[in-house]
């Protein structure tokens, strides 16, 4: 009688603490947002899909923020190779031309999960007083638009941008 509790017991553990489900509880992934238009602060039940799904543009709101401050930097191999020389950029490791861009990966990771922590440790516009004409920062209401976008999932733009 007593191996048959121990059954019982041990198959309730399993039952109840083993999972297939390779993705972490809700509330304790994710990037640390909360989602799109969330506040940035604490962890994000928000689980987003590594596939690229359809092809898309950035949102009206982000697409500017990224073309002026963003891809000086990050854009072509042959362009950066070009502008390096000029001493008006630094060569980025990876591209941010493109919404699909956001989507490759880039330390295991999609690129846009590295958005938000590169912006809020101030790394992201990177600073180098050596480069004509000066890297502009980000203004507070810029680092909230694509942080917010990038732990909503970072998604494409719904509509066409007039």
């Amino acid at each position: 009688m007593k191996h048959s509790w121990f059954a019982v017991v041990a198959l309730v553990f399993t039952v109840s603490c083993g999972s297939d489900d390779p993705s972490p509880p809700a509330g304790t992934g994710g990037s640390g947002g909360g989602g799109s238009g969330g506040s940035g602060a604490g962890g994000s039940s928000t689980s987003c899909s590594d596939d690229p799904g359809p092809t898309g543009e950035y949102p009206c709101d982000v697409g500017p923020i990224i073309e002026a401050k963003c891809q000086r930097c990050h854009t072509t191999e042959s362009e950066q190779d070009e502008c390096y020389a000029n001493k008006s950029c630094l060569k980025a490791p990876f591209s941010l031309l493109t919404w699909a861009d956001t989507r490759a990966k880039y330390g295991g990771t999609p690129v846009y999960e590295h958005i938000p922590r590169v912006i809020e440790n101030g790394s992201m516009p990177m600073k180098a007083s050596d480069l004509s004409p000066p890297v502009q920062e980000l203004t507070e209401s810029e680092k909230t638009i694509l942080i917010d976008w990038a732990e909503g999932c970072a998604p494409p733009a719904a509509a066409a941008c007039d």
